[in-house]
């Protein structure tokens, strides 16, 4: 089976949950099927692009790269039939792991993550509103032979906003990478990475995208609260992140903290980092107002951290009753659920355990398992 794979996500969001999801969804494809043919788009006009030698190494992976600007690219495809990727390559089917616009009549399979630009429109700002707009997100599901969903909640929205038939949706939830896990508090590359970013000192942790459906303003009012209280006095916030789009409001909420030199923010880590990060953390926090899926708070519970997290949206789903689920309005039950897991051992070490046994049921091979079978049943008719 040729398969043709839009890795583009990864140019531009390569730390982000899309561009997680994208890379770690085909290695894990290449691993376990890698006799197929897949046609690797990953287009950039001036970007540098990055990925591993080993697909420049495998002589069944080929990598296509227009070298046309994306967004001249992505109208071209929108308007422009001669653009259709079949007249440059063969394959059977497209996969598409995020909704970049894509031009084939061949069979295509498209991987939702969540319709937050569509139920919440106010979390984004002009550009990206239109972004979403001009990517026609309506018609690439209503188009794509079938759907992947990563959570039944993300199913369930896009039923509800485009009356898609449910038979047409497949839930295939994502993975933890197997790297992230408990480590020994002795292990020196976690005292290298402490000593670096000068963490000697006990923190609340919140690692994601600095974005407002993020709600990380709750965060830091949450935290003024604690510091006022001598248990948290020499306790720290950090806000680790990829990106730097933090909305006036939280730039506002940062400033006049009477804690603000307290509040430590760290950006671009790597995994390896990230691991590092969460192992310190005594407590993720994760209020967040809308998620498709949530790779963070399963990524903190792998390393043993427990978790307070948004009771919204996919997250109950996702996180069942390994976490401490709370009302990500009410700023009180954020408090409570940060005191309850650093301040009872007995309540600390249950969430811990729940957390760990939990991520597990999160494997990137079962995910790939199951893509490729979506895959297989929906290509061209000499593969079913």
């Amino acid at each position: 089976m040729k398969i043709l794979i839009d890795l583009r996500p990864i140019i531009y969001d390569y730390y982000s949950g899309i561009g997680n999801y994208s890379r770690s969804i085909f290695e894990n494809i290449l691993k376990i099927a890698p006799n197929n043919q897949y046609i690797v788009f990953l287009n950039s006009f001036k970007k540098t692009i990055y990925h591993p030698q080993e697909w420049e190494n495998n002589k069944n992976v080929k990598i296509l790269n227009l070298k046309i600007p994306n967004k001249v690219l992505d109208m071209s495809f929108k308007f422009l039939s001669p653009m259709r990727l079949e007249r440059f390559i063969d394959f059977d089917i497209a996969f598409s792991p995020h909704f970049n616009i894509l031009s084939t009549k061949m069979p295509r399979v498209l991987t939702i993550h969540d319709l937050s630009f569509i139920d919440r429109p106010d979390f984004f700002d002009f550009r990206k509103n239109l972004w979403h707009y001009l990517q026609n997100v309506g018609y690439q599901i209503k188009s794509a032979k079938h759907i992947i969903a990563v959570s039944k909640f993300t199913k369930s929205r896009i039923i509800d906003l485009f009356k898609i038939p449910e038979e047409k949706i497949s839930v295939i939830y994502s993975g933890v990478d197997h790297k992230f896990k408990r480590l020994p508090q002795t292990d020196i590359r976690l005292k290298n990475f402490q000593n670096k970013y000068d963490l000697n000192y006990p923190f609340i942790l919140y690692l994601g995208a600095c974005e407002p459906r993020k709600n990380l303003v709750s965060i830091v009012k949450v935290f003024n609260i604690l510091k006022k209280e001598l248990f948290y006095r020499d306790w720290k916030l950090v806000l680790a992140s990829s990106n730097s789009w933090l909305s006036e409001l939280m730039e506002k909420e940062i400033k006049n903290s009477p804690f603000k030199n307290d509040i430590k923010r760290i950006s671009m880590l790597s995994d390896e980092d990230k691991i590092y990060l969460y192992n310190l953390a005594q407590v993720f926090v994760y209020p967040s107002f809308y998620e498709g899926f949530g790779f963070p708070p399963l990524e903190a519970q792998a390393c043993g951290v427990p978790v307070v997290s948004s009771n919204r949206t996919s997250l109950p789903e996702i996180l069942k009753d390994s976490a401490i689920l709370i009302d990500p309005w009410q700023l009180d039950k954020l408090y409570l659920g940060i005191k309850k897991v650093t301040q009872d051992m007995l309540e600390r070490e249950k969430f811990i355990n729940l957390g760990i046994s939990n991520a597990q049921n999160y494997s990137w091979q079962k995910a790939a398992e199951k893509t490729l079978e979506v895959l297989q049943s929906n290509s061209r008719s000499d593969y079913n």
